[in-house]
């Protein structure tokens, strides 16, 4: 193994547990490419000898679930890719260790409920994508330490109500996706905490009835999108 491999692409074989001492004398490995495997089961530190990883690129196998002592000396990760796998559930000490993480894709899993703790120890996210899955319910706060968050997809899940701390704490916020679920309602104050919004996505759901205060907060918004709802009163 050549300890000076920056890049190593595993796209596409049979794979199927990445184990403790797989990746050992990589050390100064950056770009790791393990998607469309058939991966199961990733040992505890199987990631923890790549020192200087930045990118992870796991989409696309069959993983439901990471324990954090996968990541216990990955400090520099950036990115953390996992599209299209069987998650439904992480627990947010996940990323207690995970300083410079700014990019988490969870698109195409199966989560029916985002919890309060999920991204507890996640601060340093400046995009985070679960659109996709089959999102009913995201409980109140749930966002709270993302406090630099800038990009939130939740497009094509399963939400009915946006509740009004929903969104709470977002202040850095520039993006957000909820376009394809079916929103019937939407709480007064849901966006106040998102100054720095301009762009809004909330075509294709369900909507009737809009409040005057059902968008309160949302000075800088420039890109609002409401096509293909079924919006009967504008207050």
């Amino acid at each position: 193994r050549s300890s000076n491999l920056n890049r190593l692409i595993l796209t596409g074989n049979n794979l199927t547990t990445i184990s403790r001492d797989q990746f050992n004398g990589l050390e100064n490995l950056k770009f790791l490419y393990l998607d469309s495997n058939q991966i199961t089961q990733i040992e505890d530190e199987a990631f923890s000898f790549l020192y200087q990883l930045e990118f992870l690129m796991l989409s696309s196998n069959k993983i439901a679930w990471i324990s954090e002592k996968a990541f216990n000396k990955t400090r520099y990760l950036e990115n953390l890719i996992l599209i299209d796998n069987y998650f439904s559930d992480f627990e947010s000490i996940l990323f207690l260790k995970l300083y410079k993480l700014t990019l988490l894709a969870l698109s195409g899993n199966i989560f029916i409920n985002i919890k309060q703790t999920h991204f507890n120890n996640a601060s340093s996210l400046t995009f985070i994508s679960l659109n996709q899955n089959s999102i009913e319910s995201i409980e109140s706060e749930s966002f709270n330490a993302c406090i630099y968050l800038q990009d939130l997809w939740l497009d094509y899940n399963k939400l009915t109500v946006i509740r009004s701390k929903t969104f709470s704490g977002l202040f850095q916020l520039e993006r957000l996706e909820l376009v394809g679920n079916r929103v019937e309602i939407i709480e007064d104050g849901s966006f106040a905490d998102l100054i720095k919004l301009d762009f809004l996505n909330l075509e294709s759901n369900k909507l009737k009835n809009i409040s005057r205060y059902t968008f309160a907060g949302l000075n800088r918004l420039q890109i609002f999108f409401l096509g293909a709802n079924q919006i009967e009163f504008i207050d």
